[in-house]
Formats: structure tokens, C-alpha cells, sequence
């Protein structure tokens, strides 16, 4: 936004596949952005951190689980809906998650978690931007199975 400060917000986010199944993560009622919306284990890159190991810790602190083997699959950048004169960079990954897969959300930031497949994923409730990213996230999923 020109004449305005501007800051910016770093995101890294994981896609997690169990056959051909994402798993997706609602946001706790209490949340203060989106409350009940469905998306993808991510978060803030924290100061000397790349996008990669932000996207692996966050897959760990939300979910419990271990990820390895990234590729990225997305990277965008748009202004906060919440937040004005704030530039978020988004980088979202495709990543491996070794057997067993038994996820452990934290109770404070998620409330529910599911492994859907693309139809359900598009009637979860959730924002626009999250929407397209589970898309890409199948897209990216079938390209990687050739």
C-alpha cells in the first residue's frame, strides 16, 4: 500500500499426505483469526529461520509430527485481510511423514483434525486462500505419483 509502512509476516505451511488423503487442521474456537476454519499445519518463520525448517517445527508443535523430504509446491504473497499495510509471504510444502502417523494436536491453536480427500476438502469451511492451497496441495500430490 503505497504511501504507508509496510511490514511483513513470513508463513511456512506443510501439506501432508496418508495415501491420497490430506490431513487438515481446524483452528481452535478461540482463535482470533479465523476461529473453526480448516487449513494446513503452518505458521510465522521465526527471525534466521528458513521457510523449510519453519514449515518442519510448526508440523511438529501443531500436529506432533515428524516431516521430512519437502518440496515446495506454493509460494504467494498478498496483503492481510486483518492486519493493514502488512505483506505476508507464503510458502507452502509437500511434505513426507514416516509410519506410524499418529497426530497430536495442540489443543490451545487446533480444535480437530481430518484426513480428507480433494471433494471434502473443498466443502470444508475455511478461506479462500486456504482453499486454493489445498488444491495445489493435490495437484502437486498427483504430479509427485506421476
Amino acid at each position: 500500500m503505497p504511501g504507508h509502512p509496510v511490514g511483513h509476516l513470513r508463513i511456512a505451511a506443510c501439506a501432508v499426505f496418508r495415501e491420497e488423503r490430506l490431513l487438515a487442521i481446524r483452528r481452535a474456537p478461540g482463535d482470533p483469526y479465523q476461529p473453526g476454519a480448516w487449513e494446513i499445519p503452518g505458521g510465522v518463520v521465526e527471525p534466521g529461520e528458513t521457510f523449510a525448517r519453519a514449515a518442519v517445527r510448526e508440523l511438529r508443535e501443531e500436529t506432533g509430527l515428524t516431516g521430512r523430504g519437502l518440496r515446495l509446491f506454493r509460494a504467494h504473497e498478498f496483503w492481510s485481510p486483518t492486519r493493514h499495510y502488512l505483506r505476508v509471504h507464503e510458502r507452502d510444502f509437500l511434505v513426507t511423514v514416516p509410519a506410524p502417523v499418529r497426530v497430536r494436536l495442540d489443543p490451545v491453536e487446533h480444535s480437530e483434525f481430518r484426513w480428507v480427500d480433494r471433494t471434502a476438502a473443498d466443502r470444508l469451511p475455511t478461506w479462500w486462500r486456504k482453499r486454493v492451497t489445498f488444491r495445489r496441495a493435490f495437484t502437486a500430490r498427483r504430479a509427485d505419483r506421476g
